[in-house]
């Protein structure tokens, strides 16, 4: 006999490289806020190469908890192709993706959703950023190129923490590096963008990933989007 099991009405996607000492925590944090929602629901955690001991502190929840799931790369793919993968993975009608290193807050995820009433993707907006000088800086040039280029109003394009309708992602594959431009590559497809102050919070263990050869993946992008432009909706 086959057993099928519903699929839940929301999935959470949070894609990890090296978050050992984070991950238990991004679930401590997230579980309550989700049966709050009083929806069902699943966390997927994309494990994307990970080389320390993510994949320990993984399997561990996934053993706590059946309502996690655990998927990736076996190598390092990055972050555009770990969102895609996750997409393609998830099952809920509603997606949210967040980091897991900690910096915004789960209790925020409701407010997400709501706006959904109104929008196909709801993007969150640092409006108060925990970062240094030279992340901002290039995050202020960024969006002027990015406006300037592809008439992206987005503000804060770097910010993972969002919510989506399923049909808006669906036929979504990421090249790498687009993570940052998937609110104008959705848009250019037809899906209403709304964006909503979220709260971002100092990295607790670990390092960032982002170094100084983001700037170049991001003209390389911007570049290629623009050359594509008439061919993305």
């Amino acid at each position: 006999m086959v057993v099928h099991i519903a699929a839940p009405d929301l999935s959470i996607i949070v894609p990890v490289f090296n978050e050992e000492d984070n991950v238990r925590e991004v679930y401590e944090g997230l579980a309550p806020a989700l049966e709050r929602l009083g929806l069902g629901w699943e966390m997927i955690f994309v494990d994307d190469g990970s080389t320390d001991r993510t994949a320990n502190a993984l399997d561990a929840l996934r053993s706590r908890d059946l309502r996690v799931k655990v998927t990736g790369h076996a190598t390092r793919q990055r972050l555009s192709q770990a969102l895609s993968h996750g997409f393609r993975y998830s099952r809920g009608r509603l997606l949210v993706s967040i980091d897991g290193d900690l910096q915004y807050d789960p209790e925020e995820i409701p407010l997400l959703l709501a706006a959904l009433d109104s929008a196909d993707v709801v993007c969150g907006w640092r409006r108060t950023r925990r970062d240094g000088w030279d992340r901002l800086a290039l995050s202020r040039v960024a969006f002027a190129l990015r406006r300037l280029v592809l008439g992206d109003w987005i503000h804060d394009a770097g910010c993972t923490l969002r919510a989506y309708r399923r049909s808006s992602v669906e036929r979504v594959d990421l090249r790498p590096g687009e993570h940052r431009f998937l609110p104008y590559i959705l848009a250019r497809r037809g899906c209403r963008l709304r964006e909503i102050p979220v709260t971002h919070r100092p990295r607790r263990y670990g390092r960032s990933k982002y170094g100084v050869g983001r700037i170049f993946e991001g003209l390389r992008v911007l570049a290629s989007l623009w050359l594509r432009s008439g061919r993305l909706s």
